[in-house]
């Protein structure tokens, strides 16, 4: 865990032995822990690894990755980016199923992921936008979820406005 405050997407080979190793210890607590360093570490094998963790049935696991993620992605990390979508889509759903603490928490470590994407100009607007309401949707009581979502739609919307035909619903405004 101390390691992953370290790591900003550039985790050095000594730290990538220690997070790699971390990944098949015995004690659940320091799987868990690389995990998400493997979500921080800026090595596109961890990360594949971390992105695929986001999809497991262990909350645990999906929880530590996505957290990861959402501060070691890098615009070198482009290649993961369907798959991210792929999670953030079953994430949305699952919280849509069953509102928990870790359901909204892990859908707003994914779209803060994805924003990391968006602020690196790595990441289209509109597909953006369409996360950050996807996200918004029945989700007033949950602070994390409807911060991050407000956010990335902030980033994503120009100074200048959006074109009529660009425009959400008037309802999903309010």
């Amino acid at each position: 865990r101390i390691l992953n405050r370290c790591m900003d997407s550039d985790a050095t080979e000594d730290e990538l032995a220690v997070v790699r190793g971390g990944l098949y210890h015995e004690d659940s607590f320091v799987r868990l822990a690389a995990l998400e360093a493997a979500g921080r570490s800026g090595d596109s094998t961890l990360i594949e690894r971390a992105v695929d963790a986001t999809r497991d049935t262990d909350m645990d696991r999906r929880h530590a990755a996505a957290r990861g993620l959402s501060f070691g992605l890098s615009p070198e990390h482009r290649k993961v980016l369907p798959d991210l979508m792929q999670a953030f889509d079953l994430a949305n759903a699952r919280r849509l199923a069953v509102v928990t603490d870790d359901t909204v928490r892990i859908e707003a470590y994914l779209v803060r992921a994805i924003r990391r994407f968006v602020e690196a100009g790595g990441f289209g607007t509109t597909q953006a936008q369409e996360v950050a309401l996807m996200a918004l949707d029945s989700s007033l009581q949950h602070k994390p979820l409807v911060v991050t979502a407000l956010e990335l739609l902030d980033l994503t919307t120009p100074e200048e406005g959006l074109s009529a035909d660009r425009r959400w619903d008037p309802e999903l405004s309010r």
